[in-house]
């Protein structure tokens, strides 16, 4: 096969993998052990984002001041940052803790909200 087609069938499994990926997302799958599914619609809305796709996981591995690690990775909170559980009900900045599952939403690189995970 020449070079030009096989460019051709790489693109064409890239954008399958993705569409596969977000058909996946969207139908509620979990990928990764965390899912979108539950987690309250009315929440993503007031991010301004219209999407739940906006929002990253991942598990908090440390807690500082106005900042958190997850998955590794340092992120400051927004001073007015909004903490919800996935039934939508209002929780406290308290109770997230290292070992929480997470999913977050940035704005200008900050957590502006966090949903709290809750074991099942």
């Amino acid at each position: 096969m020449g070079t030009h087609v096989k460019s051709g069938i790489r693109e064409r499994a890239r954008d399958l993998f993705r569409v596969t990926v977000a058909l996946l997302i969207i139908g509620g799958v979990p990928i990764g052990g965390i899912t979108l599914v539950g987690v309250d619609e009315g929440l993503a809305q007031t991010s301004g984002s219209g999407s739940l796709a906006d929002f990253k996981s991942g598990q908090v591995t440390d807690k500082h001041g106005n900042r958190l690690e997850i998955d590794k990775k340092d992120y400051v909170l927004q001073a007015n940052v909004t903490v919800r559980d996935d039934e939508g009900k209002p929780r406290d900045l308290g109770e997230v803790t290292p070992g929480a599952m997470v999913q977050f939403h940035l704005k200008q690189g900050r957590i502006d909200q966090l949903v709290l995970i809750l074991p099942r």
